[in-house]
């Protein structure tokens, strides 16, 4: 054989073992990737004060499958509590900028954050191609308003909207005209009677999030349900959804959209975002998705 046929061939052979060394490689990494995700480590039970009026409870659940439920309460006669929802354009066609719940947080400067209404366009085939990504212009399904401007409206007369006055106050009766900030979803309770008027799954199983308020109207209740990851948190259907509301005291509370929104966000000790639930967009649990709208809470650190 030739110097020349033994350089070539050697260069197969060093090309082919480079091949099987990278095969090696993503093979193990997909694994691992595998076993965690199925088997990560789960937090433990918590029960925190997160601000002044805000407490935080994660409850673990294995019955009747692995489900972990946060609940934020927000004492509504606490200092300092205040309301924001995400700003819109009303003259655009599509009035908002896609954000993550942790951009909004950021972006001006809250303490909580969860996703609200339900928005289009959006889809999700796999992690590099889904819609919309961080300034893409979407728009909510349902009736909106950010500080007294109004960018969504009701398309759906089974609709429920959440407004919040200009003194602060949360209500479902407050008529939509003298809402200062406001976000819509679906009936889950009226009147402490569980009234579940959705298009969305009602009895499978997603990450969901949820609002309520008590009889009162003196305590405001965030649920989050985490979801899409087996052996960790699997998710809830909607009347599990609604149950968690009941126990918690809502009155009257609304479904927000879910799946791969579902998020819930604070702000940290030094700032910036901090992560209270596992989101999972694109099938990637941490990764948040970037969503129409969002309620953001004030409150002031102890």
């Amino acid at each position: 054989m030739t110097t020349s046929k033994k350089r070539v061939w050697s260069l197969i052979f060093r090309l082919i073992r480079a091949l099987l060394v990278v095969l090696v490689a993503l093979a193990a990494a997909s694994l691992s990737g595998w076993i965690w995700f199925h088997h990560r480590a789960r937090p433990a039970p918590l029960t925190e004060t997160l601000f002044v009026g805000v407490t935080h409870v994660r409850t673990i659940r294995d019955a009747p499958r692995p489900e972990i439920v946060h609940l934020v309460t927000v004492d509504l006669d606490a200092p300092g509590i205040g309301f924001f929802v995400t700003p819109g354009d009303p003259a655009a066609e599509l009035p908002l900028s896609a954000r993550t719940a942790s951009d909004f947080l950021d972006e001006f400067h809250l303490q909580i954050a969860v996703n609200a209404d339900f928005f289009s366009p959006w889809y999700s085939h796999n992690p590099i191609d889904f819609y919309p990504r961080r300034g893409d212009p979407v728009a909510v399904d349902g009736y909106a308003c950010s500080a007294g401007t109004r960018y969504g409206k009701i398309k759906n007369p089974a609709e429920r909207t959440l407004r919040f006055s200009k003194g602060e106050r949360p209500s479902f009766t407050l008529p939509l005209e003298e809402a200062w900030n406001a976000v819509s979803g679906e009936p889950l309770i009226e009147d402490g009677q569980v009234k579940i008027a959705s298009f969305h799954d009602v009895e499978r199983l997603h990450p969901r999030t949820a609002v309520g308020l008590d009889r009162l109207e003196t305590k405001l209740v965030l649920v989050v349900i985490d979801g899409r990851q087996p052996g960790y948190s699997e998710g809830a259907t909607l009347p599990e959804l609604a149950e968690v509301l009941l126990v918690a005291g809502a009155w009257n509370a609304l479904n927000l959209d879910g799946g791969g929104s579902t998020a819930l966000v604070i702000e940290g000790a030094s700032g910036g975002a901090i992560q209270l639930d596992s989101p999972i967009h694109t099938r990637l649990p941490g990764r948040e998705r970037p969503v129409g709208n969002h309620l953001g809470v004030r409150a002031q650190r102890r």
